[in-house]
């Protein structure tokens, strides 16, 4: 046992820089992310998660054996929302279902933001079979609530 606990010391000592870079990394994104809140809070501005998509779920290395397996394995595809003045929205014309960004609508459209922008330029007829257009920020406040 005193063998194990003085190969994890020596590991420790050996290993001592990567370690610090690691801490020094986890502190500036905790700082980052205090600083975002911060900033947002006092521009009265919200941050939110559309169509949050996470499925989680735990491999129990010990029961399956296989003890490279991931503990936790997670598939998710989240899009940050932040809705602005400076922000381009986009209508369907279909249905008329606006997004805060062309991206946004891009993504649920299951295509390219580069061929959404093509689209609405006039270059492209259609995407992915439907028609979009470009509204002002405050149609797009007005359709969405």
């Amino acid at each position: 046992m005193n063998d194990k606990i003085a190969k994890i010391k020596q590991h420790i000592i050996d290993h001592k820089r990567e370690y610090t870079i690691a801490a020094i990394g986890v502190a500036a994104v905790v700082v980052a992310v205090v600083v975002t809140k911060k900033i947002c809070d006092a521009n009265n501005t919200s941050v939110e998660i559309s169509d949050p998509q996470i499925n989680a779920s735990i491999t129990d290395t010990t029961i399956n054996g296989d003890v490279n397996a991931p503990l936790i394995d997670i598939d998710y595809n989240v899009i940050f929302e932040d809705v602005s003045p400076r922000a381009n929205p986009v209508k369907r014309l279909s249905d008329g279902k606006v997004w805060s960004s062309q991206q946004l609508a891009a993504v649920e459209g299951k295509g390219s933001p580069v061929h959404m922008s093509k689209h609405l330029n006039g270059k492209l007829p259609h995407f992915h079979g439907e028609q979009y257009a470009t509204i002002s920020y405050e149609e797009y406040l007005d359709a969405s609530r």
